[in-house]
Order: structure tokens, then C-alpha cells, then sequence
């Protein structure tokens, strides 16, 4: 008899939890990529090229490196150079950018910890020869190598120039500490060859719009949301956008859920505008209703998300003219 009562507790609670559990996981998480605005507008339409300046520093130890089959100062160079090129197809669909080489590599004196920029005139000149508009140059980069004590640092330092402009646009030295991965879990020069690609895919960022995921949730605890989120499943968007039209008529809690659902439909269509004013409907409704709970939270979040959204469209459509 015990044991009756013990198992039928033990049910008892179980369907209890899994009823909690539910309600708490009313919703499932959709991750998406947006597109994001480059950190720097280039101002006018024209070609890029890239530029390796061939320019070593005489005191680091990176010729440490070259004693490994597959690491070269070529092949970072190139490395680098198909990480930019990587981020640039992403964006102009096949779109290429042009690979030019100093004629000789020369050596930056102990003294100086960066490269002279070029002037104006050797913009230009170079410019002139390639159709370019502007000239992103790896000025140098290093790796400095402490093989006793396991430590590895390299450091790239960048310039973007203008055929149009007195002074480079953009500088930056990107650069990291590479020793925790020096161990045997990784393979030493396939992880210093992707670094150098993952050092120009970077770069990329700072110059063109990219790709970068978020998440999103889809409410679909109450019956008529999750009958929604069924038919968003199977791409049927207009079924799913009629029931959640619907669902705003409830209660509610519901109502807060289904306006939610109904924003992401505008916002992956791209009516950023149209998804902002579904919100601040409820919004109007939370507040008239005093709902205060975590979807309210989302809620006001999800709204500074498409604000931020909205302005950054308008960057981003400058600059993939």
C-alpha cells in the first residue's frame, strides 16, 4: 500500500512539474543573423585593393615561425588577405578585391614601433595604376615568440588610405595572446594559419556591413500560438501571422505573446517600422493591463533592439552603395 501511494505521489508530481516547466518554456529561441554597420563609411564609390607593404619589425622573433612547413611571411600575408576577401564576398556577392605586393621586404628599425604612413602621393600613385578608391595596407605584423615559457603574441598593425583624403582613414593594430592554445589540443600551425585569416576577416568588420547572429524568441505555449508557430515552422508565414492576429483578441498575457510573434514577422521581412509599432501596441497593453513578468522584460528590450535596428539601416544602406 505504500508503495501505491508512493508512486502515485511520485506521478502526481511529476505531471505538476512537467505543467511548470511548460509554462515557464512557453516560447523557443530562434537564432538569425542581421546585418551590422561597418565601424567607418567609406564616403565615395570606388574599387578596394589591399596592400601588403611587406614591412617586418628587425627585433621580434617571428622568423621562429618559419620553420614550420605551412607559415610563411607569404602565407600569413595571404591568410590575412583571404580573410578580408572572405568578409568582402559575403557582402558584395562575388565581388573580389585586388592583391598587391611591395617589391621587396624591408625591416623597421629597433628604434620605431610603427611603420611611416604612406603619403599622399603614393596613395595616389598606386591608386591611379589599379582603378583604386581606396587601399587597405597591412603596414607590418609580428609574432613574438617565447618557446621556454610557451608564449606566442602577434600583433598586425593596418592602415586604410583614400586616393581623396590627406591622412589615412582608419588605424588600428589588432593583436592577441595566443599562448593558451599552444598545447596539445591544438595543432600549432593550423592555429596560427586561421588566426591570420581570422585577423583579416576582423578587419573586414571595420569597413563594410556584416552578418552576426542573434536570437529572437516565438511564443507558442497557449494552444493558438503554438498552432502559429506550427505553420511558421513549415514556412506557411501568412497562416501563422492570421492566428496570432487573432490571438492579440485574447487575454492579455496571450495578446503580449502573440504582438511579439507578430514584430518578428516584420522585422525578418524587413519592415523594421511596421515591427517597432507592433510592440509599442504592446506595450500599450502591458501597461494598461499592470502585466509585469520576464516577457514584459523581453518586450522592452526587443523595442531598444529595433530602434537601434531602424538607425542602423540607414547606415548600412549609405554604405553598401
Amino acid at each position: 500500500m505504500y508503495k501505491v501511494i508512493s508512486i502515485r505521489f511520485f506521478y502526481s508530481f511529476l505531471l505538476f512539474f512537467i505543467g511548470i516547466c511548460s509554462a515557464c518554456s512557453s516560447y523557443r529561441t530562434l537564432e538569425v543573423e542581421i546585418l551590422s554597420p561597418a565601424k567607418i563609411t567609406l564616403e565615395r564609390e570606388g574599387k578596394i585593393g589591399f596592400l601588403d607593404r611587406q614591412i617586418s619589425r628587425a627585433a621580434d622573433t617571428t622568423f621562429v615561425l618559419y620553420s614550420y612547413q605551412g607559415i610563411s611571411p607569404a602565407e600569413l600575408s595571404f591568410l590575412f588577405f583571404s580573410g578580408l576577401q572572405d568578409a568582402y564576398r559575403d557582402i558584395q556577392k562575388g565581388d573580389s578585391i585586388p592583391e598587391l605586393l611591395a617589391k621587396t621586404r624591408t625591416y623597421l628599425p629597433a628604434r620605431d614601433t610603427l611603420p611611416r604612413p604612406l603619403s599622399k602621393g603614393e596613395v595616389e600613385k598606386i591608386c591611379e595604376a589599379y582603378q583604386l578608391a581606396y587601399l587597405i595596407s597591412l603596414e607590418a605584423y609580428s609574432y613574438t615568440i617565447n618557446m621556454d615559457l610557451l608564449e606566442v603574441h602577434n600583433k598586425y598593425t593596418i592602415r586604410l588610405y583614400s586616393r581623396y583624403a590627406e591622412k589615412p582613414l582608419d588605424f588600428v593594430v589588432l593583436g592577441e595572446d595566443l599562448s593558451a592554445f599552444l598545447n596539445d589540443d591544438y595543432d600549432f600551425v593550423t592555429y596560427i594559419r586561421d588566426k591570420a585569416w581570422e585577423t583579416g576577416f576582423t578587419y573586414a568588420h571595420r569597413i563594410m556591413p556584416y552578418w552576426y547572429p542573434v536570437k529572437r524568441r516565438i511564443y507558442n505555449g497557449q494552444k493558438v500560438l503554438k498552432i502559429g508557430d506550427l505553420f511558421l515552422q513549415k514556412n506557411d508565414v501568412e497562416e501563422a501571422r492570421k492566428l496570432w492576429e487573432a490571438a492579440t483578441q485574447l487575454s492579455p498575457g496571450t495578446a503580449l505573446k502573440a504582438y511579439i510573434n507578430l514584430a518578428w514577422l516584420s522585422e525578418n521581412e524587413g519592415n523594421f517600422a511596421a515591427a517597432l509599432e507592433v510592440l509599442q501596441k504592446a506595450q500599450k497593453l502591458a501597461s494598461a493591463e499592470k502585466i509585469s513578468s520576464k516577457d514584459k522584460t523581453y518586450l522592452e528590450e526587443y523595442i531598444e533592439i529595433l530602434k537601434k535596428r531602424i538607425q542602423e539601416m540607414q547606415i548600412i544602406e549609405k554604405q553598401m552603395k
